[in-house]
């Protein structure tokens, strides 16, 4: 896990992960010499680490619980899960004994609700029963490292293997806060810093030729999420392999740049570029975020720059990238009224145009997710440079009214529109 969130306790926590990164990556190594390895083996270890699910928060602390599943060419890979709490104030990693006022009391408590939830669903956990009553030293089983604090109350999970055969994964069981009245210690929990909607992570680079001028420069900035909830996690990650793409494409670009000007001893008048900058984000509804930006590049030499606006528009449930027809409960209508909307539009905007011209394009277009904004008053089409039309005519937009699509749209992201800068 990673934040950009600002402050020593975030720091702290990235800075135990990065240790943890480079610890794993130091204990990868190849299963056997290649010439002693024998035919059922793998070409090498699989270690496969991830936080699973995603983090806890409750007040100012977050837990990561991970997943280490190790393959060595077996029937199936080793798997180990643990986690690990921390306050985000502090950076301070918290256990057992830090949640509770009487961590005896709580562990009493905490091994009889397991008791109870497992006679109370025999059908789930019969393989932990013999001759009609739970194996004896099944519940005392119980690890005090395995237990962290959840939105309902505690998680308590036992390793593979511990109760139950590999099949059975790590048996995972949710204790109420009721449960553990009176012995929680709700002081250590505190409040979490209030999360900013995001900070803009920017890239430049520079490259200049033999004669020292400045041949081509890129600058890209990018939003990632003060906060470490799951959902804000995937956006996040999303836009950092986006600016990786950028980066390497801008950079091959550069290097093509003086290559060509190297061999061909040209002289650029102007420098090549690439700039790229996410805008304002907008959340339409409980279910919905959107971020907008802008994009211009020139290739040294060309005639012209290249403007584009993009629009990502995500679930905030899931954080799943959203285009234009998973809005709808029925595409194929919702298609049929923004064209009929947008159509005539068209025909305005490019006056003396065949019917196989701009509209068509726009209308083959739509099915291949189209920049769209989400508005308070309706949805808008936007067409970039070349999308439709030659480049002299620019950028076209479109709008089509709420009224005329927002039955056909899933009630989870209406209403529009809150706006935050």
């Amino acid at each position: 896990p990673w934040t950009t969130a600002e402050g020593e306790g975030y720091n702290v926590i990235n800075k135990r992960f990065e240790e943890l990164m480079e610890k794993y990556k130091k204990e990868v190594w190849p299963a056997y010499p290649p010439e002693d390895r024998p035919p059922f083996a793998p070409p090498g270890i699989l270690i496969d680490i991830h936080p699973y699910p995603t983090p806890a928060e409750v007040g100012r602390l977050v837990s990561f619980r991970f997943l280490e599943n190790d393959y060595y060419g077996g029937v199936h890979g080793l798997c180990r899960a643990w986690v690990e709490t921390y306050d985000v104030t502090t950076g301070e990693r918290l256990a057992f004994n830090d949640f509770f006022s009487d961590p005896e009391e709580a562990e009493a408590r905490i091994q009889a609700e397991i008791q109870r939830q497992v006679e109370a669903d025999r059908e789930t956990y019969g393989w932990l029963f013999y001759e009609g009553h739970i194996n004896p030293g099944v519940i005392s089983l119980f690890d005090r490292e395995l237990v962290y604090p959840v939105e309902d109350g505690f998680e308590v999970f036992y390793q593979w293997y511990s109760i139950g055969g590999h099949a059975f994964g790590a048996p995972t069981f949710l204790i109420p806060w009721e449960v553990l009245e009176g012995v929680t210690d709700s002081s250590v929990f505190g409040t979490a810093p209030e999360p900013g909607s995001f900070t803009l992570s920017q890239e430049k680079g520079e490259f200049y030729g033999r004669d020292g001028k400045l041949v081509y420069e890129y600058d890209i900035s990018l939003p990632f999420f003060h906060d470490i909830r799951g959902t804000n996690v995937s956006i996040s990650r999303y836009y950092q392999e986006w600016m990786t793409e950028l980066v390497e494409s801008a950079e091959e670009s550069a290097r093509d740049t003086l290559l060509y000007a190297d061999e061909q001893e040209v002289f650029f008048r102007h420098k090549g570029y690439l700039l790229l900058h996410a805008g304002p984000t907008f959340c339409n509804g409980d279910g919905l975020l959107q971020i907008r930006g802008t994009r211009e590049s020139y290739g040294a030499g060309a005639a012209h720059p290249l403007h584009g606006t993009f629009s990502h528009t995500f679930d905030r449930f899931t954080g799943e990238l959203i285009e234009l027809p998973d809005l709808f409960t029925d595409w194929e209508g919702a298609k049929e009224v923004i064209w009929e909307a947008i159509h005539p539009q068209i025909l305005e905007r490019f006056p003396g145009y065949p019917p196989e011209g701009p509209a068509g394009h726009a209308l083959e277009q739509l099915d291949q997710n189209p920049v769209f904004f989400l508005e308070t008053e309706g949805l808008t089409i936007h067409y970039n440079e070349y999308d439709i039309a030659a480049y002299v005519y620019g950028p076209s937009e479109f709008f089509v009214p709420k009224e005329l699509w927002e039955s056909l749209v899933y009630p989870d992201y209406l209403p529009i529109l809150n706006y935050y800068p």
